[in-house]
């Protein structure tokens, strides 16, 4: 028999170290504790602090996740959230109604998501973040990475050596543009297109 899914997760506060303070649309509150977890596979950057510090809400609303691509599994943050201990005070019926629309606004929002070129089998996105340096993303046939659009460092995922011989000149060309990219999406404005490597 399968366990009933957590109530939709509408909002997660940073508070120290590894906790995270959850809110939950069903009103339900808890303190997610992750300082002795095994900090293993996809989740092993995260015990880096600052790392650990940049989830967010991801767009379906259950979970939070990482710019890296880690997530956490919804019935798990649900359980350790309404643990004993780690659960805290329900919020009362008028604060709920206030923190789902709150929610549903972020998602009815525009994230200003946008694949900006394409070439060979590469995609380029920018996605913006206001936590996050001025970057794009380089989508490859075996996974992808974060770089830094200033220097072309990789801030995360991989980046094989044949993608860098294609990223590294096409990033020379167009840094400016990837730049302006970053300011329109910061304005809330859309991202324009950026030429392929010819």
């Amino acid at each position: 028999m399968h366990k009933p899914l957590p109530p939709p997760l509408i909002k997660a506060r940073y508070l120290d170290g590894y906790r995270i303070a959850l809110t939950y649309g069903s009103g339900e509150r808890g303190i997610l504790d992750m300082k002795a977890h095994p900090w293993r596979g996809v989740l092993a950057p995260l015990k880096n602090p600052a790392v650990f510090r940049a989830f967010k809400l991801d767009d379906y609303g259950d979970t939070i996740g990482w710019p890296s691509g880690a997530d956490l599994a919804p019935e798990y943050l649900y359980e350790q959230a309404m643990a004993p201990g780690a659960a805290l005070k329900p919020l009362s019926p008028a604060a709920r109604r206030a923190a789902v629309m709150s929610r549903r606004r972020q998602l009815r929002a525009p994230r200003y998501k946008s694949e900006v070129s394409r070439f060979f089998t590469l995609s380029i996105e920018q996605v913006f973040d206001e936590h996050a340096p001025p970057n794009f993303r380089v989508h490859h046939d075996t996974g992808s990475a974060q770089l830094a659009i200033a220097t072309g460092k990789v801030l995360s995922g991989s980046l094989p050596a044949w993608v860098r011989q294609h990223v590294r000149p096409w990033l020379a060309l167009h840094r400016a543009e990837l730049a302006a990219n970053w300011r329109r999406a910061a304005k809330g404005q859309p991202l324009r297109p950026i030429k392929p490597l010819e």
